[in-house]
C-alpha cells in the first residue's frame, strides 16, 4: 500500500471499542432519509419507527436512542411541512437509443409533468450533478418536464429543456470515455469553478477556487473531490487541475452551463 500509494475503503469498517454516545453526521443524514422516504411512500411515522432503528444500530444504545431519533425527526420537520404529502404517479418508463446505445430503465417520484428529488440534506454538488442527469434522461424519454429537487437549505428547479436528447448523448460519452481513462471531471471542483465563472469579480480567481474545493479536508467545511479514496487512488501521483486543466475546464463547463441556464442561475 505505501508503495503504490493504493487506499480504498473497506467494505467491512472496524467495529468501535466502545458504545456510540452520540449520531455522526453519516448516520443522521441516512436516518432523516429514510424518514423522508417514508413519509413519500404515504406512511405515516410511528413510535415502532424508534424500535427499527434501535435495532438496526444506528442509535446509541439505551435511553440515548429515541432522544436522537426525535431530535432527528424534530431537525426534519420544516423540510416535511414543505413537501408535504404528494402522490406520485407510476415509475416513468425510460427506453431512449441513441446512435448506438440505448438506455432502459425507470425513473421514481413523478408528479404530474414534474419529477421530484428529496435530500435530507443540504443540496451539494453531487445532488445537483444527479439530478440534472435524471431531469435530461426523462425529458429525452418523454413529453417536457420539470424536475424540482428540496433539501434542507431550499429548492431547485429545473424547467423543460428541448435539446434533452443531445444532451444525453453527451454524457453517454463522456461516461464511455471515463470507462477508458481517468476523465478529469470533480464534482465539488467543477461546482466551484462554475459559481466563480458566474460572478465577474470572482473569474480571475476561479482557478484557485477550482484547486480549494478540490484539496478541501473537510475539516471546517465540504469534503474535497481528494477525499474519495478511489479519486486519490486513481490520480495518485498527479495533480489532475495543473496537467488537465483545459480538459478539467472544457468538462465542467459542458456539463454545467446547460444545467445552470434551465435552473436559470
Amino acid at each position: 500500500r505505501r508503495v503504490l500509494q493504493l487506499h480504498v475503503r473497506s467494505d467491512d469498517p472496524a467495529l468501535e471499542d466502545v458504545e456510540p454516545m452520540t449520531v455522526n453526521a453519516l448516520q443522521a443524514t441516512q436516518l432523516q432519509q429514510a424518514m423522508l422516504e417514508q413519509v413519500l411512500a404515504g406512511r405515516t411515522p410511528t413510535v415502532s419507527d424508534r424500535e427499527v432503528a434501535a435495532a438496526a444500530g444506528t442509535l446509541p444504545a439505551g435511553a440515548l436512542g429515541p432522544r436522537w431519533f426525535d431530535a432527528l425527526r424534530t431537525d426534519l420537520a420544516p423540510l416535511l411541512r414543505r413537501v408535504g404529502r404528494p402522490v406520485f404517479d407510476d415509475p416513468f418508463a425510460v427506453d431512449v437509443a441513441g446512435r448506438d446505445w440505448q438506455l432502459v430503465g425507470q425513473l421514481d417520484h413523478q408528479h404530474g409533468a414534474e419529477q421530484w428529488r428529496v435530500r435530507a440534506a443540504t443540496l451539494k454538488p453531487k445532488d445537483r450533478m444527479r439530478a440534472w442527469i435524471a431531469h435530461v434522461v426523462r425529458n429525452a424519454a418523454g413529453a417536457p418536464a420539470e424536475t424540482r429537487v428540496f433539501a434542507k437549505d431550499g429548492e431547485l428547479r429545473l424547467a423543460p429543456i428541448a435539446d434533452a436528447p443531445v444532451l444525453l448523448d453527451q454524457l453517454v460519452q463522456g461516461y464511455r470515455a471515463a470507462l477508458t481513462s481517468p476523465l478529469p471531471f470533480f464534482p465539488e471542483a467543477a461546482w466551484a469553478y462554475r459559481e466563480a465563472m458566474r460572478d465577474e469579480r470572482q473569474r480571475d480567481g476561479a482557478r484557485d477556487k477550482a484547486i480549494a474545493a478540490f484539496h478541501a479536508d473537510g475539516g471546517f467545511g465540504p469534503r474535497g473531490d481528494l477525499t474519495d479514496p478511489y479519486v486519490a487512488m486513481l490520480w495518485r501521483g498527479r495533480d489532475p487541475l495543473d496537467e488537465c486543466w483545459d480538459d478539467f475546464r472544457m468538462i465542467a463547463d459542458l456539463f454545467w452551463t446547460r444545467c445552470e441556464e434551465a435552473c436559470g442561475a
